[in-house]
């Protein structure tokens, strides 16, 4: 840029600035001045609120950032029903190895396709039934954790009233061990995966 004047390109999240810039003559000195556009000063500011809507979010459903996005997930409500408890673990077994953008966005699909997520209709259904389902995700593997984990829900229910107060009965022991009882409890369940579902369903809340 020339000493009598210029401007400098910036880059924006959703689009590109100019930034015209009047600068001094070697006479006289006179101080910057800053010309903006209305509809640019719009646009940074739209701009802003993306950096800050990127920065955090709420778990489970707004997880949809890629790892090196570095954004604050919050911890997630806690549900207010058994069925979603299990719909939660479900994404969480489900998400596993995909795009988690991806798995939300076509949730209401998955949904569909797993009749719902309904425990009772899901601990009766068979593999090869689900298998030729639309909507469901064809894995053989997790198909059968999910239709593992609905009798398991239930078995769980059974024994302690409410998915509710099965976290409450694990609140007794530190976090690792709870984090290991799931784990053991449900299939396709690491310890990454009951770390974060029990985030997710506001457990340390």
């Amino acid at each position: 840029m020339s000493e009598k004047g210029g401007y400098r390109r910036y880059k924006h999240p959703t689009r590109f600035f100019r930034l015209t810039v009047f600068s001094h003559s070697n006479e006289d000195l006179a101080p910057e001045t800053l010309n903006f556009e209305t509809t640019k000063i719009a646009s940074m500011r739209k701009g802003f609120d993306v950096i800050k809507n990127r920065r955090q979010h709420r778990a489970p459903w707004g997880c949809t950032f890629a790892k090196e996005d570095k954004s604050k997930c919050e911890s997630g409500i806690s549900p207010k029903s058994d069925q979603e408890y299990f719909e939660i673990l479900c994404l969480c077994i489900l998400q596993a190895g995909l795009g988690w953008g991806m798995i939300r966005k076509n949730w209401p699909k998955f949904k569909r396709g797993f009749y719902g997520f309904n425990i009772e209709r899901l601990a009766k259904a068979k593999k090869e039934e689900l298998l030729h389902r639309d909507g469901v995700v064809k894995n053989k593997i997790k198909i059968e954790a999910i239709v593992n984990n609905a009798k398991k829900f239930q078995k769980v229910k059974g024994e302690r009233g409410s998915f509710p107060n099965f976290l409450k009965s694990l609140k007794r022991s530190e976090d690792k061990e709870a984090i290991k009882m799931l784990t053991h409890v449900f299939a396709h369940v690491g310890k990454y995966t009951a770390e974060y579902y029990l985030h997710s369903v506001g457990y340390w809340r």
